[in-house]
């Protein structure tokens, strides 16, 4: 008999499954609209990596004096993927830095299509200065932008490592080569002078498709184990998060023709989802 778990887990395909035939693939064809795309998906970017050190300070804990961790193979996989987001040498720049994190080198992207950078410096600036909270308020932040970020420090403010995984394996590592995928295929064709950018969409493609999406996932069962609440709680969150997704979507396409729509004849839905 289907469980609560196995009813989220085919919710959580229907939203995959949307946001497959999402039309903001469709639109994402010239520069102007690459750059628009850019100046909000930064930031999820730059909260995905708040995301998984949540994770990692769940399952592979910096104290001292050390302990040995409760989940030694999450532990494993929860610091090799930070590894690699945090301090990759495919983005060192020969004349730089012999590592990049993703988050530098997708700015740098930016930076070369001409998007503008200023939103996201100022909103990391304003953490520094004013915490998390001062800066969600900021108006540099698209609105699209602040509310899936909500979203995610919604899930962070849980601390439920069954629930951090599933929304990092499902809400981010899963489907980011989907849209990588598409946009990769459709920049080349169409947008010139995009090499950084392209190099950052192949290795995230390579990344997630081949090895942190296998890993998302082991994660998952890693934490969750036998126990079935904890997983029914973690799908849930992963179908909420794909939901967070679609949601911001929505939103970046109307950022980018106020007249589009989802395909369903109704203009895109731009609220909803917001976990505070």
């Amino acid at each position: 008999m289907p469980t609560e778990a196995d009813a989220l887990m085919s919710r959580c395909e229907e939203w995959r499954d949307r946001l497959a035939r999402h039309p903001l693939h469709r639109v994402l064809n010239e520069v102007g609209a690459l750059r628009i795309f850019m100046q909000h998906h930064v930031f999820a970017v730059w909260d995905f990596m708040s995301l998984l050190k949540a994770l990692q300070a769940n399952l592979a804990p910096c104290q001292v004096p050390w302990k040995s961790p409760a989940y030694p193979q999450a532990a494993r996989l929860v610091n090799e993927l930070v590894l690699e987001e945090e301090c990759d040498p495919t983005f060192a720049d020969p004349a730089g830095a012999a590592v990049v994190s993703h988050f530098e080198a997708y700015c740098q992207a930016m930076d070369e299509i001409g998007a503008d950078t200023g939103p996201i410096v100022h909103f990391v600036r304003c953490i520094d200065g004013d915490g998390l909270a001062s800066a969600l308020r900021s108006d540099a932040v698209p609105e699209p932008a602040r509310r899936f970020m909500r979203f995610t420090f919604g899930v962070i403010a849980r601390n439920q490592p069954g629930e951090l995984a599933a929304a990092l394996a499902y809400g981010r590592e899963l489907i980011v080569p989907m849209l990588f995928s598409a946009l990769q295929g459709r920049i080349a064709l169409e947008v010139g002078g995009t090499q950084r950018l392209q190099r950052y969409l192949q290795r995230h493609i390579e990344l997630d498709g081949d090895e942190h999406g296998p890993l998302a996932l082991r994660l998952v069962n890693e934490v969750c184990g036998g126990d079935a609440v904890v997983r029914q709680a973690a799908m849930a969150t992963a179908a909420d998060a794909l939901q967070a997704r679609w949601v911001f979507w929505n939103g970046i396409l109307h950022a980018i023709d106020p007249s589009a729509t989802t395909g369903t004849g109704a203009k895109p839905e731009i609220s909803g989802a917001d976990a505070g």
